[in-house]
């Protein structure tokens, strides 16, 4: 009985520790929507990079890890830059166009980078 209480307390603090860092890690509402119209506002001004849809897919930690394919996004201003350059709360989007079949539609993804703060689109990647 008495090895029982610490494994109960153990886990108990690895769940509570596990909940405040998924609440931490959760982008603000308000911030994703800000994204998503700064998204919409460079396909309206860019036709090359319009989409279909559109679909967030989390932090630049959280659906990064462990695609190493990836080794370089374009900023706004037009320049490359490393992927591991942007900051690792970095909310991400992908586009795709409509039938996108990663086999057969050339072109037919792309990945947005957006600040968590403001929302504002940092970089991109259009897909082969």
């Amino acid at each position: 009985m008495f090895t029982t209480i610490p494994k109960i307390l153990a886990f108990t603090a690895l769940f509570l520790a596990a909940g405040a860092c998924a609440v931490h890690a959760t982008p603000d509402i308000a911030a994703l929507e800000q994204a998503e119209q700064h998204i919409r506002l460079q396909w309206q001004n860019n036709p090359k990079l319009r989409y279909h849809s559109l679909s967030y897919k989390g932090t630049l930690q959280e659906y990064w890890e462990g695609r190493h394919y990836l080794q370089k996004v374009r900023t706004i201003q037009g320049t490359w830059i490393s992927v591991h350059e942007l900051p690792a709360d970095t909310l991400v989007f992908r586009g795709e166009v409509k039938g996108f079949n990663p086999v057969k539609t050339k072109g037919g993804a792309g990945y947005f980078f957006c600040s968590p703060k403001t929302g504002e689109l940092v970089a991109y990647l259009l897909m082969k």
